[in-house]
């Protein structure tokens, strides 16, 4: 099978009630005898990168919404200004980790909305998959170095990563 004998139709179409500037969608199991369901994440905002020369500040917020293979609007939520758009900032995995056959859904929250870099607030969050309620917040580990050899090696990478890049400014900054 070649590319070009893949025929894609629109299976269903559902409207968002936004502009769309990215959209994710990821299949959940909802459990024996329950429909087939899709999550979906989206937002305004383009894809959000990391990257100096790509990011920007962004001025909608992560949404997700589980549907039904027949488009059934399961449940919706606003994840609000703290959650930066795009899957550097806001991964998120359904599966099944407490083994009762329905999928719970993990992903990385802000608890400081104001603040949306502020990585000590992140939190890895599991979500209901059936009612998309919060049932756990656990904080993500402190990455901030502990002993002399941990900020020694935090400070070597850090040096020769900003040194780089001021030399690089530097010269492009004196040359004549």
């Amino acid at each position: 099978m070649k590319a070009h004998d893949i025929q894609m139709e629109i299976y269903k179409e559902i409207s968002l009630k936004q502009a769309i500037g990215q959209l994710r969608a990821v299949p959940v199991n909802l459990g024996q005898g329950q429909p087939k369901a899709l999550l979906l994440i989206y937002a305004e905002d383009a894809e959000i990168d990391p990257y100096v020369r790509m990011f920007f500040f962004p001025t909608g917020a992560n949404k997700l919404m589980l549907i039904t293979a027949d488009g059934d609007v399961v449940w919706q939520r606003n994840m609000g200004p703290g959650a930066v758009p795009g899957i550097w900032f806001f991964p998120v995995f359904p599966f099944d980790m407490d083994g009762d056959g329905i999928d719970e859904i993990y992903l990385v929250n802000n608890r400081d909305p104001a603040h949306p870099l502020n990585h000590y607030q992140y939190c890895l969050e599991r979500i209901d998959g059936q009612t998309g309620e919060t049932i756990g917040q656990w904080q993500l580990p402190d990455q901030t170095p502990r002993t002399l050899a941990e900020y020694s090696a935090t400070l070597s990478w850090l040096g020769s990563w900003t040194t780089r890049r001021y030399w690089s400014l530097g010269k492009a900054l004196m040359a004549p």
